[in-house]
């Protein structure tokens, strides 16, 4: 029952980072989308976006975009990483302490926070991708990504009885899904 409360843990921490975004992934793929639309940073900031670009992308207005998207990006996968490293664990303590497998659930718990605050900060090359008009290429990855990681655990687990491995196998497709976007982001240069 404890292994069942620390994976109820380690969902609600990764749900939680995922809520950090803040809805500033829709405003910042608006944002790529204007400049790809062909939208200078000075119409941008001055709300007067028109219909006249002639359907050229504007990529001094992408790659500022993209400076600032990454720098904020930065922020909330660290604030993520420190709030869920001191109250998540704070809040985390009696359960990753019961668990049948004490000595290795700090090691899970460091790394499931650890890598929902990178999927957090991969959030730059999603929401690049989305703002260039690529939803379908970023949604594929995602969709292929959580099929990989059901099929994958589900599969351990039937042949396997590895809670620590489960949970590893489970959360590593996460890391996968991020260096497929910055790797698709790479055609690009902003």
């Amino acid at each position: 029952p404890e292994d069942i409360v620390v994976w109820y843990v380690f969902s609600s921490i990764a749900t939680i980072v995922i809520l950090l975004d803040f809805g500033f992934s829709p405003t910042f793929i608006r944002l790529f989308s204007y400049g790809h639309g062909g939208a200078k940073i000075k119409d941008i900031l001055s709300r007067n976006i028109t219909r006249s670009y002639h359907g050229q992308e504007c990529w001094e207005t992408i790659s500022a975009i993209y400076k600032g998207v990454k720098y904020s990006y930065t922020k909330l996968a660290l604030t993520s990483l420190i709030f869920c490293a001191l109250l998540g664990s704070y809040f985390s303590l009696d359960a990753l302490n019961k668990a049948s497998f004490y000595p290795y659930s700090w090691i899970l718990w460091a790394y499931v926070i650890s890598v929902s605050s990178f999927s957090l900060y991969g959030n730059i090359y999603s929401t690049f991708l989305q703002g260039l008009n690529l939803v379908y290429e970023v949604q594929a990855v995602q969709m292929l990504m959580s099929l990989g990681a059901i099929l994958s655990s589900s599969l351990y687990l039937l042949f396997f009885d590895s809670f620590v491995s489960v949970v590893f196998i489970f959360y590593i497709w996460n890391v996968f899904s991020v260096l497929i976007l910055r790797h698709l982001c790479g055609r690009f240069d902003a």
